[in-house]
């Protein structure tokens, strides 16, 4: 019928929808075969990296051990060096204690020794200041003596230059009176008391005159 008659260079109504799905299918088997592909080298990269992760883990493994040794070595050092300080510090506090005891006795027996000087330089000084006042007391004696004698030897003196002086001026009056009474002198004159104003003289005591 006219209705249904189409042209044969006329497309068909299915045929673009068929091209369609035919693209579509071949779409999905290039994504199917690039998706396989893609799986498969992610796959062997998941072996590349498990294989790298397993010698990591070996490489990690060995150094760890190795660590682990080097930190006993280092553990083992360091207890040998902690006990090795702790007695040489043990060892010093003790020799710095038995220092300070032995300066302590010595500051001691310093300190006793100087008191015991120092006692000993006060009696010293008691018996010296005694002595000395001793000394002055017996030299303010001496200096008393002294001055008594020097006050009695003073006081002879004077008495003796007071007779003295009684002496010159008798003697001078003597002399005076020979003077005046030169023509009259004789011996016997000259010995009386009378000739001397009733003085008793040595000559006329032992001759009576």
């Amino acid at each position: 019928s006219p209705r249904f008659s189409r042209d044969a260079n006329e497309p068909h109504g299915f045929d673009q929808p068929a091209a369609v799905i035919k693209q579509l299918r071949k779409d999905v088997r290039d994504l199917t075969a690039a998706f396989k592909a893609e799986q498969k080298q992610r796959a062997l990269e998941v072996t590349g990296l498990r294989e790298e992760i397993s010698g990591l883990k070996e490489e990690l493994s060995k150094l760890s051990n190795k660590h682990q040794a080097t930190l006993f070595r280092l553990q083992e050092d360091f207890d040998i060096l902690k006990s090795q300080k702790t007695r040489a510090v043990e060892d010093l506090r003790s020799a710095l204690k038995s220092s300070v005891d032995q300066l302590n006795r010595i500051i001691h027996d310093e300190i006793r020794d100087r008191q015991h000087e120092g006692s000993l330089m006060k009696a010293r000084v008691a018996n010296e200041k005694s002595d000395r006042e001793a000394d002055v007391d017996q030299l303010r004696n001496e200096l008393e003596n002294h001055k008594q004698e020097f006050n009695s030897h003073r006081d002879n003196t004077l008495i003796f230059k007071g007779y003295m002086n009684h002496d010159i001026e008798t003697i001078a009056t003597m002399l005076t009176e020979v003077g005046k009474n030169k023509g009259e002198l004789c011996i016997e004159k000259l010995l009386c008391k009378e000739y001397w104003g009733g003085a008793e003289c040595a000559f006329s005591k032992e001759h009576g005159c």
